[in-house]
């Protein structure tokens, strides 16, 4: 999460267009929680993300969470992994007043899937 494209760029199948839009993925994301999201990256072909597996590394916790709270359609809709409906979804589910993740889970309704993959994006940061 911390790689400049020049890093990027030394590993073998990357590149320099590669490199480049794997940091501006990286930073429209808010950051990797898994090696698995590099083959979101569009034109990164997935044998390249394998090839080099050994050599990659996530730190957990090191992505940027978005306040359910506050959070706005086009800040949600911009963001890689929720589409224009998912947002939609997203922002019902919040509701006017969210008291705690659990509701918040609990009225989305995700399935796995969707839950695994925005669960580290989404927090409530309201200070009471």
């Amino acid at each position: 999460n911390h790689a400049t494209a020049t890093e990027w760029k030394r590993l073998p199948g990357w590149g320099e267009v590669l490199s480049k839009r794997t940091v501006k993925f990286r930073e429209a994301l808010g950051g990797f929680v898994s090696i698995e999201q590099l083959k979101l990256v569009y034109g990164l072909n997935p044998e390249v993300v394998e090839r080099n597996r050994n050599l990659l590394r996530v730190h957990e916790g090191a992505q940027t969470r978005m306040c359910l709270d506050t959070l706005s359609f086009r800040r949600l809709v911009g963001h890689p992994l929720f589409d224009a409906d998912q947002t939609r979804r997203v922002l019902r589910a919040r509701g006017r007043a969210l008291s705690s993740m659990d509701v918040f889970w609990e009225r989305l309704s995700p399935d796995s899937t969707e839950r695994a993959t925005w669960e580290p994006y989404l927090d409530t940061c309201r200070v009471e």
